[in-house]
C-alpha cells in the first residue's frame, strides 16, 4: 500500500510543481519502521495558506482511498521544529 501512496503523492507533488507551487511531502512514522501500521503519516511542507488550501483539496481524494494521517507545516515551522530531521522523515 505504501508504494501506491508514494506514487499518488508524487503525482500530486509533480502537478503542484508544474503550477509553480513550492511544496514538499515527506513520509514518517510507523509505516517506515514496521510492516504493521495503522496509518501512513505524511508531512506536507508548504509556502502559504493559498497553497495549503490547494494541497488539502488534492490530498482529500487520497485520504478517502488510504489510511493517511496528513500533517501540514510551513517551511518556517518545519525549520523551527526541525521536524524532518527529528522524525527521520523521507522525501
Amino acid at each position: 500500500m505504501i508504494e501506491a501512496v508514494k506514487e499518488d503523492v508524487l503525482r500530486i507533488m509533480y502537478n503542484l510543481d508544474l503550477e509553480g507551487k513550492s511544496v514538499k511531502c515527506y513520509i514518517f512514522g510507523s509505516a517506515l519502521r514496521s510492516s504493521f501500521y495503522n496509518d501512513i503519516d505524511l508531512l506536507v511542507v508548504y509556502e502559504n495558506v493559498e497553497i495549503l488550501r490547494l494541497i488539502k483539496r488534492k490530498m482529500l481524494a487520497l485520504e478517502l482511498l488510504y489510511p493517511i494521517h496528513l500533517m501540514c507545516l510551513t517551511f518556517l515551522e518545519e525549520r523551527e521544529f526541525d521536524f524532518v530531521y527529528e522524525q527521520k522523515a523521507l522525501l
